[in-house]
């Protein structure tokens, strides 16, 4: 399965979003408040390793990522796309699609209607 998320101007100005069904279902994430677990990514086509941190907030039932390393390899813009790919329960793939990329147009034709994030099968 392949996650699929659209850079929104939060992310960039404050901490990504993703969704509660990406933070349990995707990631397989489940962690009490206050605490934060990491997830190893892989980004691709370079091979740069880094760790993104996943923090349960105590004051809503809803995740902080920390993108930090990943904003440190890329330069995000409103709308561009991360494509992660799962290879093992802690280790991930991702692609960044910036919008002069050919592949943007039929990349984000995936998305339904307005989500920014959006489960896909295969690409």
């Amino acid at each position: 399965m392949i996650y699929l998320k659209k850079i929104i101007s939060q992310d960039i100005e404050r901490n990504p979003t993703f969704s509660q069904a990406a933070i349990s279902g995707y990631f397989c994430i489940d962690i009490p408040n206050g605490e934060e677990v990491s997830r190893k990514i892989i980004l691709k086509p370079n091979n740069i390793h880094f760790d993104i941190i996943f923090k349960h907030r105590n004051t809503r039932n809803e995740y902080r990522i920390f993108l930090n390393e990943l904003f440190t390899h890329i330069t995000p813009e409103i709308g561009d796309i991360l494509i992660f790919s799962k290879l093992d329960a802690t280790t991930y793939e991702c692609e960044y699609i910036g919008l002069n990329n050919p592949q943007y147009i039929s990349i984000s034709a995936r998305f339904n209607g307005l989500s920014n994030h959006q489960f896909l099968t295969n690409i």
